[in-house]
């Protein structure tokens, strides 16, 4: 609520100290670090939670982000790859995937990962109605900015304005708010 990060670090670090397993005190301070723009401490301490808890979703997740933020493109490209062979729903582990292969200059595997991470929490079965929404939300606007990495301006604003009304239909304010 105060937005004081450091604050926040230091009472997980405390917590850490006396329970060094504690998963969600490894986790939000990787978390306050990353709202501080200190990608390389959040993947740092994303990477201790990792360690304790390697096959949890989100601590993995995390990891395959900060690793990008912090342009550790391996290994962020690895732990998303890795992820998403054991949790084909996680639709947020595309976008280390997306951000690489535009990198590489490989736009077509990057317009594949963000048309993957919409349908990912299908993959499931019985996937969450939010989690289907943010997906298929975030993977529009990661196609409309793709589109206008290439130059594609009429593309981009198809591809934005179809997301918008989608966004508005399933009354995501964040997603509308974005785009």
């Amino acid at each position: 609520v105060a937005k004081n990060y450091d604050k926040a670090i230091d009472n997980y670090k405390q917590l850490v100290g006396q329970y060094p397993a504690d998963g969600a005190g490894h986790n939000n301070p990787a978390y306050a670090y990353f709202l501080k723009l200190d990608f390389k401490n959040a993947l740092a301490e994303g990477g201790s939670v990792h360690d304790i808890y390697p096959k949890k979703s989100l601590y993995r997740g995390n990891l395959a982000l900060y690793a990008m933020y912090a342009s550790d493109v391996a290994n962020a490209t690895k732990e998303a790859a890795e992820l998403l062979k054991d949790d084909p729903t996680y639709y947020k582990a595309y976008l280390p995937l997306a951000m690489a292969a535009i990198r590489d200059g490989k736009i077509d595997e990057a317009r594949a990962a963000y048309a993957s991470m919409a349908t990912a929490p299908a993959a499931g079965g019985n996937p969450s109605p939010t989690a289907t929404v943010v997906a298929a939300s975030t993977s529009a606007m990661g196609l409309a900015d793709l589109a206008l990495y290439e130059g594609r301006l009429a593309d981009a604003e198809k591809l934005l304005t179809a997301g918008l009304k989608d966004d508005e239909q399933n009354k995501s304010t964040k997603g509308q708010a974005t785009k």
